[in-house]
């Protein structure tokens, strides 16, 4: 008996085995046999058959215990104030349940004034994954983050990496930005959708960013994303004066579809489809591959306006790798465009580069300088060095552009132009190649055309190309192979 009294007694002593996960449900809830449930915060949450009714019990449930897991089931969770996590749900998981649609949801329609998902500073190893977020707050919202600006806020210190994972979420509309990652040491973007980004009071419109001006970012990743019909870019990453760390950042096999598509809140209505900046020139191991842009909003042809870029390595973006992206049916008044950094290189891309115009379209823009104000990127005229334009494929769809070449440069013109070699000209309307002069000359060019019988993507147009993308990834969103891509042909040289 005294042997089963003290055994019993450990076994009081002992704490509660943590329960696999917690559930949450805000209405229509059913058990896994079917049968329908009512959802309670009085319930003790540990199955679908008795499932929290708040977002904010299961938060105070997984804070005092050992489970880390929360699965929202389908409905919609309109916040009442921000839903803000601290250093007390590191380690959570908020996930979505059995593919339904769990939405978050900051208001009854997009505007500043809606609450927002803050992530503070402190809070480590959060994965959200499966959610919808709707109609949260953006820059300069009533109740945006104290440091960052986006409907779904991360911030951090940079000193401590904090390893959150965002993926397969879906942002059916946002206001301003969509997710915003300030100070963020470590962090994974993967597999999410963001289409119509838009807002009657818009300050950028992004789907991704890490804000320029405040605490910087390194070794964070976006992978895999779809961005559609956004106002500005799919991924807006920037270190600019006064963010001491930029570096690591990794922007890999996105497909992004009509950015820029309003930007007339930025006085130069300047824009990119992947935007890139860092006036301390200190950016390294910046990588933007694999990616697919196409837009109808992008290309102004015959006109000598700084407006959109595919890809822009803008305010003395350094140390950035281009490379295995296709750009095509306007993606870009210039599909690439250098301003004032070094050390950055573009290689085995495709630049399609559509037809319309007098002049034809270009291939890009090289400028030096940023012109900052107390910053240490160059001024107007400054020197920049070490860039390099090599072995792309680009693909004139119509006439050479004849007012400005394939290259512009504006401003004052840089002391150092890029190094041009090896890349592939396909000109499919049989056009001539003409071979700019000086820096921005190609030293060793490689021209085709029609009669090879093919184009430079194989037997494959880049329309045929998107409509592959399209029936695969598109309608049914799912993560796009590193890979996946056109399997570039070669041509003889001179051969036309």
């Amino acid at each position: 008996m005294r042997r089963f009294l003290i055994a019993l007694l450990l076994t009081l002593c002992l704490p509660l085995a943590a329960h696999a996960q917690f559930y949450v449900c805000a209405s229509n809830c059913f058990s896994p046999n079917g049968s329908a449930v009512t959802p309670s915060d009085s319930n003790n949450g540990t199955s679908p058959s008795t499932p929290f009714l708040t977002i904010g019990k299961a938060q105070t449930s997984m804070q005092g215990s050992g489970t880390k897991k929360t699965y929202i089931e389908a409905g919609t969770y309109t916040l009442a104030a921000n839903w803000v996590l601290t250093s007390a749900d590191s380690g959570e998981t908020w996930a979505g349940y059995n593919g339904g649609a769990a939405i978050i949801q900051g208001g009854g329609s997009p505007g500043v004034n809606n609450f927002i998902v803050d992530v503070q500073s402190g809070t480590l190893n959060i994965t959200m994954e499966g959610l919808t977020f709707q109609n949260l707050g953006g820059e300069n919202a009533t109740h945006s983050a104290a440091n960052g600006n986006g409907g779904v806020s991360f911030t951090g210190s940079l000193a401590t990496p904090v390893n959150h994972v965002f993926k397969y979420n879906n942002f059916p509309q946002c206001t301003d930005v969509c997710v915003s990652m300030s100070g963020i040491n470590n962090a994974l973007v993967d597999s999410n959708r963001c289409s119509n980004v838009v807002s009657a009071s818009i300050q950028w419109g992004d789907c991704f960013t890490i804000p320029g001006g405040l605490a910087g970012g390194a070794f964070v990743t976006f992978s895999h994303n779809l961005c559609e019909n956004m106002y500005y870019a799919c991924v807006d990453a920037a270190g600019t004066s006064g963010s001491t760390i930029f570096h690591d950042i990794t922007i890999d096999s996105n497909v992004i579809v009509n950015p820029c598509l309003q930007i007339t809140g930025l006085s130069a209505n300047d824009c990119g489809a992947i935007y890139l900046a860092d006036r301390n020139i200190s950016s390294t191991n910046i990588r933007v591959t694999n990616n697919v842009i196409m837009g109808s909003n992008l290309d102004i042809l015959d006109s000598n306006t700084m407006t959109s870029k595919g890809i822009y390595l803008d305010d003395c973006a350094s140390g950035v790798t281009v490379s295995g992206n296709l750009l095509f049916n306007n993606a870009g008044l210039y599909p690439i465009f250098y301003h004032g950094g070094n050390n950055n290189h573009v290689t085995n891309n495709v630049f399609v580069l559509a037809s319309g115009g007098s002049n034809g379209a270009e291939i890009g823009g090289y400028q030096s300088g940023a012109g900052t104000s107390g910053g240490v990127c160059q001024t107007s005229g400054g020197t920049m060095s070490g860039n390099t334009f090599q072995n792309n494929v680009v693909w004139f769809q119509g006439n050479w552009p004849v007012s400005f070449g394939p290259w512009e440069t504006l401003g004052s013109a840089p002391t150092n132009g890029p190094t041009i070699s090896g890349n592939q000209y396909y000109m499919q309307t049989g056009v001539s190649f003409r071979n700019t002069t000086g820096s921005y000359k190609d030293s060793s060019p490689i021209v085709c055309g029609p009669s090879m019988g093919a184009s430079p993507l194989g037997n494959i147009s880049p329309q045929k190309l998107w409509t592959l993308l399209a029936n695969g990834v598109i309608s049914s969103w799912q993560q796009i192979a590193t890979n996946q891509g056109p399997t570039i042909r070669s041509c003889a040289a001179g051969q036309f």
